[in-house]
């Protein structure tokens, strides 16, 4: 199912639309905490998120197979939508960006900011993607899925590949969950080149589909989710990311609101930097789940487009 060379092959798809983000250390954090605290911050990366990633490595291929293609659509709650557009534009494609009508501003306005036409369709994933659907059919435009495909998921595991490079003897990382596509990507990359470091997932407590489903043992739908952590909000994980969450992912933890507000601010204080809630959580697993022990923890903050309005 996961091949390591398809990684490789994403890191060269991707190169033109993505920038390496650093690896940041607070390193007079190490004695209080007692692990030394590393963030992999993709906030800091175009677009403001890792899922430009996965939205250009997957694209790039399917123009090798269809140069003509007509125009892109993904449905979207904000992050990906902004990495479709910006891609689309970067290749002078059209593109239909279908949103929440919850979204942030801060997202609705940069997805029209690079140039793609928004849509709205009520508030839930599935009427986001029925009418993400319509779209394929009427125009036929090629849909980018959000995470639950090889080649997002490919493209997410060059942040695997960028850790190992950056900070090779890390013990754990920590990732956060929403359909899977990140951790599944990092996972599957990190296991298979250094099979001993410890992979941590972390949802919100009430946005837990991942959790819910691995202790079922089987893909499980939520009948609804809630979280300040909006990029984390799927009812259910894909079938891709579940197996392979399954087979790379050592330990799922669950973090509270109180936990990720916290994390924010501790981003702030110490790294200066603001991810966005869904972006904070992995931290907030780490100093709930970690303190102690000596080891090199690094955290990926996966993306930093804040509504500052919910915020402050």
């Amino acid at each position: 199912m996961f091949e390591i060379s398809s990684v490789w092959e994403a890191s060269v798809n991707i190169n033109e639309f993505v920038r390496k983000t650093p690896v940041l250390n607070a390193e007079y954090l190490s004695q209080e905490l007692g692990f030394s605290c590393y963030l992999k911050a993709e906030n800091l990366q175009i677009t403001g998120s890792f899922k430009i990633r996965g939205a250009a490595n997957c694209i790039k291929k399917m123009l090798y197979h269809q140069p003509s293609l007509p125009g892109l659509v993904a449905a979207s709650s904000g992050n990906h939508g902004q990495a479709v557009a910006y891609v689309a534009s970067r290749l002078s494609l059209p593109a239909i960006i279908v949103m929440p009508e919850s979204a942030p501003r801060i997202k609705v306005d940069a997805v029209a900011r690079f140039g793609a036409r928004v849509e709205f369709a009520g508030t839930t994933s599935t009427e986001r993607f029925a009418r993400a659907g319509e779209i394929v059919k009427e125009k036929g435009y090629f849909e980018v899925p959000p995470f639950d495909h090889e080649d997002i998921i490919a493209g997410q595991g060059t942040i695997g590949k960028e850790i190992l490079e950056q900070l090779p003897d890390v013990d754990i990382v920590i990732v956060p969950i929403g359909g899977g596509g990140l951790i599944s990507g990092i996972a599957s990359t990190i296991k298979t080149l250094k099979p001993d470091t410890v992979i941590m997932g972390v949802e919100p407590e009430k946005s837990n589909s991942m959790y819910v489903s691995i202790h079922k043992g089987e893909i499980t739908r939520l009948e609804k989710t809630e979280s300040a952590a909006d990029g984390l909000l799927s009812l259910q994980p894909g079938r891709l990311t579940f197996a392979l969450v399954r087979q790379y992912v050592d330990r799922l933890v669950l973090v509270t609101e109180e936990e990720i507000s916290k994390a924010l601010h501790y981003c702030l204080d110490n790294f200066k930097i603001l991810p966005e809630p869904s972006g904070a959580v992995s931290l907030a697993a780490a100093l709930k789940e970690c303190r102690g022990g000596g080891k090199k923890v690094l955290c990926v903050i996966s993306g930093g487009n804040c509504d500052f309005n919910k915020l402050f």
